[in-house]
Protein backbone atom coordinates (compact mmCIF):
# COMPACT_ATOMS: atom_id res chain seq x y z
CA UNK A 1 0.00 0.00 0.00
CA UNK A 2 3.01 2.35 0.26
CA UNK A 3 4.00 2.25 -3.41
CA UNK A 4 4.08 5.81 -4.84
CA UNK A 5 1.32 6.54 -7.33
CA UNK A 6 0.22 9.61 -9.33
CA UNK A 7 -3.40 10.46 -10.19
CA UNK A 8 -5.55 13.34 -11.51
CA UNK A 9 -3.21 14.72 -14.16
CA UNK A 10 -4.19 18.20 -15.37
CA UNK A 11 -2.66 21.08 -17.34
CA UNK A 12 -2.85 24.87 -17.64
CA UNK A 13 -4.74 26.30 -20.60
CA UNK A 14 -2.21 28.98 -21.59
CA UNK A 15 1.16 27.68 -20.45
CA UNK A 16 3.06 24.38 -20.64
CA UNK A 17 2.60 23.48 -16.97
CA UNK A 18 1.09 20.28 -15.58
CA UNK A 19 -0.07 19.28 -12.11
CA UNK A 20 -1.02 15.99 -10.50
CA UNK A 21 -1.77 14.36 -7.16
CA UNK A 22 1.09 12.21 -5.82
CA UNK A 23 0.61 9.62 -3.09
CA UNK A 24 3.91 8.63 -1.48
CA UNK A 25 3.58 6.26 1.50
CA UNK A 26 0.12 7.65 2.17
CA UNK A 27 1.17 11.31 2.03
CA UNK A 28 -0.96 12.94 -0.64
CA UNK A 29 0.26 16.19 -2.18
CA UNK A 30 0.10 18.16 -5.40
CA UNK A 31 3.12 18.33 -7.66
CA UNK A 32 3.76 20.45 -10.76
CA UNK A 33 6.23 20.37 -13.63
CA UNK A 34 6.99 22.65 -16.59
CA UNK A 35 7.95 21.84 -20.16
CA UNK A 36 10.38 21.03 -21.60
CA UNK A 37 12.40 19.63 -18.65
CA UNK A 38 9.35 18.48 -16.63
CA UNK A 39 11.27 18.50 -13.35
CA UNK A 40 8.79 17.66 -10.58
CA UNK A 41 8.18 20.24 -7.85
CA UNK A 42 6.02 19.69 -4.77
CA UNK A 43 3.47 22.47 -4.16
CA UNK A 44 1.50 21.37 -1.09
CA UNK A 45 3.15 19.94 2.03
CA UNK A 46 0.63 17.78 3.87
CA UNK A 47 2.46 15.36 6.16
CA UNK A 48 1.60 11.85 7.30
CA UNK A 49 -0.89 9.27 6.13
CA UNK A 50 -4.09 10.78 7.51
CA UNK A 51 -6.36 9.19 4.90
CA UNK A 52 -7.42 12.55 3.44
CA UNK A 53 -7.30 12.26 -0.32
CA UNK A 54 -6.89 15.14 -2.79
CA UNK A 55 -9.27 15.44 -5.73
CA UNK A 56 -9.88 17.49 -8.85
CA UNK A 57 -6.71 19.63 -9.06
CA UNK A 58 -7.19 22.52 -11.47
CA UNK A 59 -4.57 25.00 -12.69
CA UNK A 60 -5.58 28.54 -13.57
CA UNK A 61 -4.91 29.37 -17.25
CA UNK A 62 -1.62 31.08 -16.36
CA UNK A 63 -0.58 28.12 -14.18
CA UNK A 64 0.14 30.28 -11.13
CA UNK A 65 -2.58 28.88 -8.84
CA UNK A 66 -3.75 25.32 -8.29
CA UNK A 67 -7.24 24.69 -6.87
CA UNK A 68 -8.17 21.33 -5.34
CA UNK A 69 -10.52 19.49 -2.97
CA UNK A 70 -9.21 17.71 0.10
CA UNK A 71 -11.06 15.23 2.30
CA UNK A 72 -13.12 12.11 1.68
CA UNK A 73 -16.79 12.00 0.74
CA UNK A 74 -19.23 12.91 3.49
CA UNK A 75 -21.30 10.12 5.05
CA UNK A 76 -25.07 10.24 5.46
CA UNK A 77 -24.47 11.37 9.02
CA UNK A 78 -22.36 14.29 7.79
CA UNK A 79 -18.90 12.99 8.73
CA UNK A 80 -15.68 12.80 6.72
CA UNK A 81 -13.58 9.65 7.14
CA UNK A 82 -11.08 9.97 10.01
CA UNK A 83 -8.91 6.81 9.90
CA UNK A 84 -6.05 8.56 11.75
CA UNK A 85 -8.44 9.38 14.66
CA UNK A 86 -7.57 13.08 14.60
CA UNK A 87 -8.96 15.08 17.52
CA UNK A 88 -10.38 17.69 15.16
CA UNK A 89 -12.76 16.03 12.73
CA UNK A 90 -11.57 16.36 9.11
CA UNK A 91 -13.66 18.30 6.59
CA UNK A 92 -14.02 18.11 2.86
CA UNK A 93 -12.95 21.52 1.60
CA UNK A 94 -11.78 23.41 -1.48
CA UNK A 95 -8.35 25.04 -1.35
CA UNK A 96 -6.18 27.19 -3.56
CA UNK A 97 -2.38 27.17 -3.41
CA UNK A 98 0.12 29.51 -5.04
CA UNK A 99 2.44 27.39 -7.17
CA UNK A 100 5.51 29.49 -6.37
CA UNK A 101 5.31 29.31 -2.57
CA UNK A 102 2.76 26.57 -1.88
CA UNK A 103 0.82 28.78 0.52
CA UNK A 104 -2.73 27.34 0.77
CA UNK A 105 -5.89 29.41 1.11
CA UNK A 106 -9.28 27.97 2.09
CA UNK A 107 -11.87 28.77 -0.58
CA UNK A 108 -14.86 27.06 0.99
CA UNK A 109 -16.58 23.89 2.14
CA UNK A 110 -17.50 21.10 -0.24
CA UNK A 111 -19.07 18.16 1.60
CA UNK A 112 -20.30 16.02 -1.28
CA UNK A 113 -21.60 12.58 -0.39
CA UNK A 114 -20.96 10.53 -3.52
CA UNK A 115 -17.89 9.01 -5.12
CA UNK A 116 -16.33 11.15 -7.87
CA UNK A 117 -18.48 14.15 -6.99
CA UNK A 118 -15.46 16.29 -6.06
CA UNK A 119 -15.43 18.27 -9.31
CA UNK A 120 -14.15 21.85 -9.46
CA UNK A 121 -14.50 24.00 -12.58
CA UNK A 122 -12.49 27.20 -13.12
CA UNK A 123 -13.73 30.05 -15.29
CA UNK A 124 -11.78 30.62 -18.54
CA UNK A 125 -10.23 33.81 -17.14
CA UNK A 126 -9.12 32.04 -13.96
CA UNK A 127 -11.08 34.37 -11.68
CA UNK A 128 -13.78 32.02 -10.34
CA UNK A 129 -14.10 28.46 -9.07
CA UNK A 130 -17.43 26.62 -9.04
CA UNK A 131 -18.30 23.32 -7.37
CA UNK A 132 -21.22 21.44 -5.81
CA UNK A 133 -21.68 22.00 -2.09
CA UNK A 134 -23.14 19.87 0.70
CA UNK A 135 -26.71 20.97 -0.07
CA UNK A 136 -26.39 19.86 -3.71
CA UNK A 137 -26.32 23.43 -4.97
CA UNK A 138 -23.53 25.26 -6.77
CA UNK A 139 -21.01 27.31 -4.81
CA UNK A 140 -18.75 29.97 -6.30
CA UNK A 141 -15.54 31.49 -4.94
CA UNK A 142 -13.32 34.28 -6.20
CA UNK A 143 -9.68 33.28 -6.65
CA UNK A 144 -8.41 36.83 -6.10
CA UNK A 145 -10.33 38.69 -3.39
CA UNK A 146 -9.88 36.25 -0.49
CA UNK A 147 -13.59 36.11 0.34
CA UNK A 148 -15.15 32.74 1.24
CA UNK A 149 -17.34 30.85 -1.21
CA UNK A 150 -21.02 31.70 -1.47
CA UNK A 151 -23.99 29.82 -2.84
CA UNK A 152 -24.54 30.57 -6.52
CA UNK A 153 -27.85 28.80 -7.19
CA UNK A 154 -30.77 27.44 -5.21
CA UNK A 155 -33.00 25.73 -7.73
CA UNK A 156 -35.35 22.86 -7.12
CA UNK A 157 -33.47 19.56 -7.25
CA UNK A 158 -29.80 18.61 -7.01
CA UNK A 159 -27.32 20.47 -9.19
CA UNK A 160 -24.16 18.97 -10.72
CA UNK A 161 -21.71 19.00 -13.64
CA UNK A 162 -21.13 22.77 -13.97
CA UNK A 163 -19.55 23.82 -17.29
CA UNK A 164 -18.34 27.36 -18.05
CA UNK A 165 -19.03 28.89 -21.45
CA UNK A 166 -15.91 29.79 -23.45
CA UNK A 167 -16.38 33.51 -22.68
CA UNK A 168 -16.98 32.88 -18.96
CA UNK A 169 -20.30 34.72 -18.98
CA UNK A 170 -22.59 31.69 -18.59
CA UNK A 171 -22.64 28.42 -16.72
CA UNK A 172 -24.40 25.25 -17.88
CA UNK A 173 -25.22 22.53 -15.35
CA UNK A 174 -27.55 19.66 -14.58
CA UNK A 175 -30.42 19.91 -12.13
CA UNK A 176 -31.80 16.53 -11.06
CA UNK A 177 -35.33 16.12 -9.74
CA UNK A 178 -35.30 12.39 -9.05
CA UNK A 179 -37.22 10.77 -11.91
CA UNK A 180 -36.25 13.48 -14.45
CA UNK A 181 -33.57 16.12 -14.89
CA UNK A 182 -32.89 19.29 -16.87
CA UNK A 183 -29.92 21.12 -18.37
CA UNK A 184 -29.93 24.70 -17.05
CA UNK A 185 -27.93 27.71 -18.21
CA UNK A 186 -27.28 30.61 -15.83
CA UNK A 187 -25.87 33.97 -16.92
CA UNK A 188 -23.04 35.04 -14.61
CA UNK A 189 -22.41 38.74 -13.91
CA UNK A 190 -18.95 40.28 -13.50
CA UNK A 191 -19.33 40.08 -9.70
CA UNK A 192 -19.96 36.33 -9.85
CA UNK A 193 -23.72 36.37 -9.25
CA UNK A 194 -26.24 34.42 -11.29
CA UNK A 195 -28.59 36.72 -13.18
CA UNK A 196 -31.17 34.43 -14.76
CA UNK A 197 -31.65 30.76 -15.52
CA UNK A 198 -33.14 29.07 -18.57
CA UNK A 199 -33.76 25.37 -19.21
CA UNK A 200 -32.83 23.65 -22.47
CA UNK A 201 -35.88 21.90 -23.96
CA UNK A 202 -37.16 20.66 -20.56
CA UNK A 203 -39.08 17.39 -20.59
CA UNK A 204 -39.89 14.36 -18.43
CA UNK A 205 -36.63 12.73 -19.54
CA UNK A 206 -33.23 12.67 -17.86
CA UNK A 207 -30.69 15.10 -19.31
CA UNK A 208 -26.99 15.22 -18.38
CA UNK A 209 -23.45 16.12 -19.47
CA UNK A 210 -23.80 19.61 -21.02
CA UNK A 211 -20.87 20.53 -23.28
CA UNK A 212 -20.35 23.95 -24.90
CA UNK A 213 -19.42 24.53 -28.53
CA UNK A 214 -16.08 26.36 -29.03
CA UNK A 215 -17.94 29.56 -29.98
CA UNK A 216 -20.31 29.35 -27.00
CA UNK A 217 -23.43 29.38 -29.19
CA UNK A 218 -24.55 25.77 -28.78
CA UNK A 219 -24.66 23.10 -26.08
CA UNK A 220 -24.73 19.37 -26.65
CA UNK A 221 -26.07 17.02 -23.97
CA UNK A 222 -27.20 13.43 -23.38
CA UNK A 223 -30.82 12.41 -22.89
CA UNK A 224 -32.22 9.15 -21.52
CA UNK A 225 -35.88 8.31 -20.82
CA UNK A 226 -37.32 9.31 -17.46
CA UNK A 227 -37.57 6.75 -14.68
CA UNK A 228 -40.33 4.15 -14.92
CA UNK A 229 -41.82 3.06 -11.62
CA UNK A 230 -42.71 -0.44 -10.36
CA UNK A 231 -40.74 -2.39 -12.98
CA UNK A 232 -39.53 -5.90 -12.05
CA UNK A 233 -35.78 -6.31 -11.62
CA UNK A 234 -35.67 -9.24 -14.05
CA UNK A 235 -35.18 -9.25 -16.99
CA UNK A 236 -32.53 -6.59 -17.49
CA UNK A 237 -33.70 -3.97 -19.97
CA UNK A 238 -31.86 -1.91 -22.60
CA UNK A 239 -31.15 1.70 -21.73
CA UNK A 240 -31.51 3.69 -24.96
CA UNK A 241 -30.13 7.22 -25.15
CA UNK A 242 -29.81 10.19 -27.44
CA UNK A 243 -27.61 13.21 -28.14
CA UNK A 244 -29.38 16.57 -28.24
CA UNK A 245 -28.13 19.91 -29.55
CA UNK A 246 -29.41 23.18 -28.09
CA UNK A 247 -29.09 26.90 -28.76
CA UNK A 248 -27.66 28.33 -25.53
CA UNK A 249 -29.53 31.64 -25.86
CA UNK A 250 -32.99 30.58 -27.05
CA UNK A 251 -32.96 27.25 -25.13
CA UNK A 252 -34.46 25.47 -28.15
CA UNK A 253 -33.08 22.02 -28.91
CA UNK A 254 -33.44 19.08 -31.25
CA UNK A 255 -32.30 15.49 -31.29
CA UNK A 256 -29.04 15.03 -33.18
CA UNK A 257 -28.54 11.26 -32.82
CA UNK A 258 -30.16 8.36 -31.01
CA UNK A 259 -29.10 4.83 -30.15
CA UNK A 260 -30.77 1.58 -31.09
CA UNK A 261 -32.84 -0.44 -28.65
CA UNK A 262 -30.74 -3.56 -28.03
CA UNK A 263 -28.66 -4.22 -24.91
CA UNK A 264 -25.45 -3.28 -26.76
CA UNK A 265 -27.05 0.08 -27.64
CA UNK A 266 -27.50 0.98 -23.96
CA UNK A 267 -25.85 4.08 -22.49
CA UNK A 268 -22.18 3.12 -21.98
CA UNK A 269 -20.47 3.73 -18.61
CA UNK A 270 -18.05 6.29 -20.07
CA UNK A 271 -20.61 8.23 -22.11
CA UNK A 272 -20.46 11.45 -20.07
CA UNK A 273 -16.68 11.87 -19.77
CA UNK A 274 -16.21 10.95 -23.44
CA UNK A 275 -18.73 13.42 -24.89
CA UNK A 276 -16.84 16.23 -26.66
CA UNK A 277 -17.84 19.23 -28.78
CA UNK A 278 -15.03 19.46 -31.32
CA UNK A 279 -14.16 22.20 -33.77
CA UNK A 280 -15.78 22.34 -37.23
CA UNK A 281 -19.12 21.20 -35.83
CA UNK A 282 -18.37 17.60 -34.83
CA UNK A 283 -19.69 15.80 -31.75
CA UNK A 284 -17.46 13.01 -30.42
CA UNK A 285 -19.03 10.23 -28.34
CA UNK A 286 -18.63 6.57 -27.40
CA UNK A 287 -21.04 3.75 -28.06
CA UNK A 288 -21.02 -0.02 -27.49
CA UNK A 289 -23.40 -0.70 -30.39
CA UNK A 290 -21.00 -3.27 -31.93
CA UNK A 291 -20.19 -4.91 -28.59
CA UNK A 292 -17.00 -2.91 -27.92
CA UNK A 293 -16.58 0.62 -26.55
CA UNK A 294 -15.70 2.74 -29.60
CA UNK A 295 -15.50 6.37 -30.65
CA UNK A 296 -17.92 7.89 -33.15
CA UNK A 297 -18.53 11.35 -34.55
CA UNK A 298 -21.69 12.99 -35.81
CA UNK A 299 -21.92 16.44 -37.48
CA UNK A 300 -23.99 19.14 -35.81
CA UNK A 301 -25.80 19.62 -39.11
CA UNK A 302 -27.16 16.09 -38.75
CA UNK A 303 -26.52 12.83 -40.51
CA UNK A 304 -25.34 9.31 -39.67
CA UNK A 305 -22.54 8.67 -37.20
CA UNK A 306 -19.03 7.90 -38.47
CA UNK A 307 -17.04 5.19 -36.67
CA UNK A 308 -13.65 6.55 -35.63
CA UNK A 309 -12.12 3.46 -33.97
CA UNK A 310 -13.57 0.25 -35.46
CA UNK A 311 -11.95 -3.01 -34.46
CA UNK A 312 -11.69 -5.69 -31.82
CA UNK A 313 -10.63 -3.48 -28.90
CA UNK A 314 -12.04 -0.97 -26.39
CA UNK A 315 -11.48 2.78 -26.07
CA UNK A 316 -10.95 4.33 -22.62
CA UNK A 317 -9.61 7.87 -21.98
CA UNK A 318 -10.86 10.44 -24.50
CA UNK A 319 -9.48 13.99 -24.75
CA UNK A 320 -9.63 16.74 -27.37
CA UNK A 321 -6.53 18.64 -28.41
CA UNK A 322 -6.59 22.33 -27.34
CA UNK A 323 -7.62 23.50 -30.83
CA UNK A 324 -10.40 20.89 -31.01
CA UNK A 325 -9.19 19.48 -34.35
CA UNK A 326 -8.07 16.07 -33.12
CA UNK A 327 -8.94 13.57 -30.41
CA UNK A 328 -6.56 11.58 -28.21
CA UNK A 329 -7.63 8.23 -26.79
CA UNK A 330 -6.23 5.18 -25.06
CA UNK A 331 -7.10 1.62 -25.98
CA UNK A 332 -5.81 -1.95 -26.14
CA UNK A 333 -5.73 -1.81 -29.94
CA UNK A 334 -3.31 -4.48 -31.29
CA UNK A 335 -2.07 -5.08 -27.70
CA UNK A 336 -4.90 -6.47 -25.59
CA UNK A 337 -2.86 -6.67 -22.36
CA UNK A 338 -1.76 -3.01 -22.38
CA UNK A 339 -3.06 0.49 -22.98
CA UNK A 340 -1.49 2.82 -25.54
CA UNK A 341 -2.29 6.31 -26.84
CA UNK A 342 -3.49 7.11 -30.36
CA UNK A 343 -4.59 10.29 -32.13
CA UNK A 344 -7.35 10.84 -34.68
CA UNK A 345 -7.29 14.01 -36.83
CA UNK A 346 -10.93 15.05 -37.12
CA UNK A 347 -12.27 15.69 -40.60
CA UNK A 348 -9.97 13.09 -42.16
CA UNK A 349 -11.37 9.75 -43.31
CA UNK A 350 -10.29 6.55 -44.96
CA UNK A 351 -12.59 4.22 -46.89
CA UNK A 352 -12.78 0.62 -45.69
CA UNK A 353 -15.26 -1.74 -47.34
CA UNK A 354 -16.99 1.25 -48.89
CA UNK A 355 -17.48 3.02 -45.53
CA UNK A 356 -15.74 6.13 -44.18
CA UNK A 357 -13.93 5.63 -40.87
CA UNK A 358 -11.51 7.70 -38.78
CA UNK A 359 -7.76 7.75 -39.41
CA UNK A 360 -6.00 6.56 -36.24
CA UNK A 361 -2.32 7.44 -35.71
CA UNK A 362 -0.41 5.62 -32.93
CA UNK A 363 1.31 7.92 -30.43
CA UNK A 364 2.82 5.33 -28.06
CA UNK A 365 3.57 1.64 -28.38
CA UNK A 366 5.82 -1.02 -26.90
CA UNK A 367 6.06 -2.85 -23.57
CA UNK A 368 4.78 0.02 -21.44
CA UNK A 369 1.28 1.07 -20.46
CA UNK A 370 0.15 4.67 -21.06
CA UNK A 371 -3.08 6.37 -20.04
CA UNK A 372 -4.70 9.74 -19.29
CA UNK A 373 -3.21 11.68 -22.24
CA UNK A 374 -3.29 15.49 -22.35
CA UNK A 375 -1.96 17.81 -25.04
CA UNK A 376 -0.45 21.01 -23.65
CA UNK A 377 -1.12 24.58 -24.74
CA UNK A 378 1.67 24.42 -27.34
CA UNK A 379 -0.54 21.96 -29.29
CA UNK A 380 2.38 19.57 -29.82
CA UNK A 381 3.46 18.17 -26.43
CA UNK A 382 1.47 15.20 -25.09
CA UNK A 383 1.81 14.20 -21.43
CA UNK A 384 0.36 11.08 -19.84
CA UNK A 385 0.72 8.59 -17.02
CA UNK A 386 2.90 5.58 -17.74
CA UNK A 387 3.87 2.29 -16.14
Amino acid sequence: MSSPFPTALTSAAKTERIAWVFNAKGERNIWIADAPAFTGHQVTHYQGDDGQDIFSPRLTPDGKLVVYARGSEVSREGYVANPATEISAPKQQVWGAEVENGKPRLLGEMGCGEEDCEVIELSPDGQWAVWVGAKHHLLIASLSDGKPARQLTELRGSESDPQWSPDGKSLAFRTDRGDHSFIAVADIAADGTAQRVRYLAPSVDRDRAPRWSPDGVQIVFLRTPGAEQHLPLIPQRPRPWAIWLANAKTATAQELWHSGKTMDDSLPPMAEESLKFAAAGEIIFVSEQDGRNHLYSVPTKGGPEKPLTPGDFDVEDVELTPDGTAVLYTSNQKDEDRRHIAKIPLGASEIVNGKAIGVSVPVTRGAGIEWHPLMLADSKTIVCFGS
